[in-house]
């Protein structure tokens, strides 16, 4: 039987891994919704090991998703008082339409609980379409729309999204 785990980000290897996926899906999900320029930046930003480490270090807590004992995905959530913030959820391409997605909102959900959280909330591309319809049929709203500058001439053009628990 397959089993889907999530190992807490903790030590180096952990962030090493966290960012060769980051790299692995950002370049073959997001070419056909931004530049390589601006996804190059985003991950330089973002998704490399002194932003991770600087996330982790101060509470941020991000999770690897093994899958049959590889590293297929991560996820990456925030607590806001009584909300929490989806920050990151990525699940590798050849991966994707596996339940994942839906494991791990799973997974999330239990984990806001745990923490007294009332809402899961989440930022989504406008042009995301597979996973806006994702996160649709797991229950979460498009609230708001957000246009955030991030440097360098790039914007994150999202929908909020929440999941009232």
């Amino acid at each position: 039987m397959r089993e889907l785990k999530f190992t807490e980000v903790r030590e180096k290897n952990d962030i090493d891994t966290v960012v060769l996926l980051a790299d692995t899906v950002w370049r073959e999900h997001y070419k056909s919704i931004l530049t390589e320029g601006q996804i190059s930046y985003m991950l330089a930003k973002y998704q490399s090991y002194a932003p991770i480490k600087r996330a982790v270090d101060s509470g941020c807590k991000y999770f690897i998703l093994d899958y049959d004992g590889l590293p297929v995905g991560y996820c990456a959530v925030v607590k806001q008082d009584n909300r929490l913030y989806l920050d990151k959820l990525y699940v590798l391409k050849e991966k994707r339409g596996q339940q994942l997605g839906f494991e791990a909102v799973g997974f999330i959900k239990e984990y806001a609980k745990k923490l007294d959280c009332k809402i899961v909330y989440l930022t989504v591309n406008k042009n995301n379409i597979g996973a806006i319809r994702a996160y649709r049929s797991l229950g979460f709203k498009t609230e708001s729309a957000v246009v955030t500058d991030i440097g360098e001439g790039y914007v994150m053009d999202d929908y909020q999204m929440y999941l009232y628990l």
